[in-house]
């Protein structure tokens, strides 16, 4: 969004964030596939899949909490 601002006519735009590249949606997927396929194949894929799912979701939600802490809560008039 631009907005004139002032008397001088400077455009001013608001930001727009997105976040960094990640690994971890692709590591949740393939430890909520384990876990599935071990519904089928043996209970160790699925204890497997589990905590890979687990560990990448609560590492996931630090960085992305640690991403909205860095941001500015000041937006632009």
């Amino acid at each position: 969004m631009a907005e004139r601002n002032g008397a001088d006519g400077q455009i001013r735009r608001e930001e727009i964030h997105l976040p960094g590249n990640s690994v971890l949606p692709l590591l949740t997927a393939v430890g909520i596939t384990l876990a599935l396929v071990g519904l089928i194949l043996s209970n160790l894929f699925i204890y497997a899949g589990l905590l890979l799912t687990f560990i990448c979701i609560v590492r996931w939600v630090r960085v992305v909490g640690k991403e909205i802490e860095s941001l500015p809560t000041e937006r632009p008039e």
